[in-house]
């Protein structure tokens, strides 16, 4: 089945549409609402992830084929004194952390770094069992540096970093990211009832801006992962209310700051059209 399809197969006589958001409009929508008001979009902290850095300390080049082939196979070259990234497996800092621990101290990596014996196991389910990814080159000092002791949520006690001269694991701090949490006005009226709103958290968009060319784009994230990332800061996130056609309704900042957003023409156009056309596929759910 195609799932980029506007409409998804009920059987061979009806069917219901299936309606896609724009992350991206919303987005543009709700930088537009912010510069007519001089206001920015909070930004919420997002959790780290550990990273086992490792240093090719053999005097040599090394080669290794990306665990998740995302160079689609094409050997990564890793000189002298250039590092490999290691991503443990993990849905906590703490569960990657005791993966990143185990992984160094079964191939005792904290005395010989990056190896040609490492990367000739690389991938293999032995490794699989502590890692998901892997990949470089990228600078030993840079990247070990930027590692520090970070407390996460209701964590007792926080992740410190481990280093030596040729590894380094732990975490960075966590990242200020601009994110929000879209929430859907979507009421359903009964016959002789007054319309209740659907209850949900809707959906969370991020917005990472690229650093070579500063192009921005979206992600959205359910709330049920986005929790995780954003730990006891996912409260603080700025909410988006959104119709169901993706026009921005209103946007409350979680500082004392609520922007109503005048509807544009775009979405008095929309609205318009959709209270001329019939309920899809009605008719046919009636009649058979």
């Amino acid at each position: 089945m195609d799932n980029t399809s506007d409409t998804l197969p009920f059987n061979d006589m009806q069917s219901w549409n299936q309606s896609k958001l724009s992350a991206d409009r919303i987005w543009a929508q709700v930088k537009q609402a912010l510069k007519a008001q001089e206001k920015q979009l909070p930004l919420i902290p997002r959790r780290p992830d550990v990273r086992v850095v490792l240093d090719n300390a053999t005097g040599g080049m090394l080669h290794f084929l990306n665990p998740g082939n995302y160079t689609k196979g094409v050997p990564e070259d890793i000189k002298s004194d250039e590092a490999v990234m290691v991503m443990p497996w993990g849905d906590t800092l703490e569960e990657q952390f005791e993966n990143a621990a185990a992984l160094v101290r079964e191939y005792d990596l904290i005395e010989t770094g990056l190896t040609k014996e490492f990367l000739s196991v690389l991938g293999d389910y032995n490794t699989s069992l502590y890692m998901k990814e892997a990949y470089g080159p990228a600078p030993f000092e840079g990247q070990s540096k930027k590692l520090e002791p970070v407390q996460w949520g209701d964590a007792e006690t926080p992740i410190i970093p481990v280093k030596s001269d040729v590894c380094a694991y732990g975490a960075r701090a966590p990242e200020p990211v601009a994110v929000f949490l879209n929430q859907m006005l979507v009421f359903v009226k009964g016959t002789n009832t007054s319309a209740e709103m659907i209850e949900g958290e809707g959906m969370c968009v991020e917005i990472s801006v690229d650093w070579q060319t500063k192009e921005e784009t979206t992600k959205p994230i359910v709330p049920s992962v986005a929790k995780g990332f954003y730990g006891n800061h996912y409260d603080s996130m700025a909410t988006v209310s959104v119709d169901p056609r993706g026009n921005v309704q209103e946007i409350d900042l979680k500082d004392g700051n609520v922007i109503r957003v005048a509807p544009t023409e775009e979405a008095n156009a929309d609205i318009a059209s959709a209270n001329e056309r019939p309920l899809s596929g009605f008719d046919n759910l009636r009649h058979s």
